[in-house]
């Protein structure tokens, strides 16, 4: 496989890209024409899961804690997942609402 195309593959799923979002780029900026299935096979053969090894609870409620003590504490679940996710935390939305709930009653 192209290491090239290996690397646009990462680097968009680390992003957080839908897998149909991912061919589209990899097809109109790049020029790699691939099907969801294979970049399914691609990501699976690499170690690449969406939901699998998520991170510590603590690590996640830590991390809440100290986003609610200081820009977040009037925003949503909704958003504290997005900033999690742009940190490179895998959490599970229902997670994220959880702990919120538990930490700022």
């Amino acid at each position: 496989m192209d290491k090239d195309r290996l690397a646009l593959i990462k680097v968009y799923f680390g992003l957080g890209l839908q897998y149909k979002e991912i061919v589209c780029i990899l097809e109109e900026r790049h020029g790699y024409n691939i099907s969801i299935r294979q970049l399914m096979r691609i990501l699976h053969v690499h170690g690449f899961y969406q939901y699998k090894n998520p991170n510590n609870v603590m690590t996640v409620a830590e991390l809440i804690n100290h986003e609610q003590r200081f820009s977040g504490t009037m925003h949503g679940y909704r958003w504290m997942y997005y900033k999690l996710k742009c940190r490179g935390i895998r959490a599970r939305k229902e997670e994220v609402r959880f702990l919120m709930r538990v930490l700022d009653p």
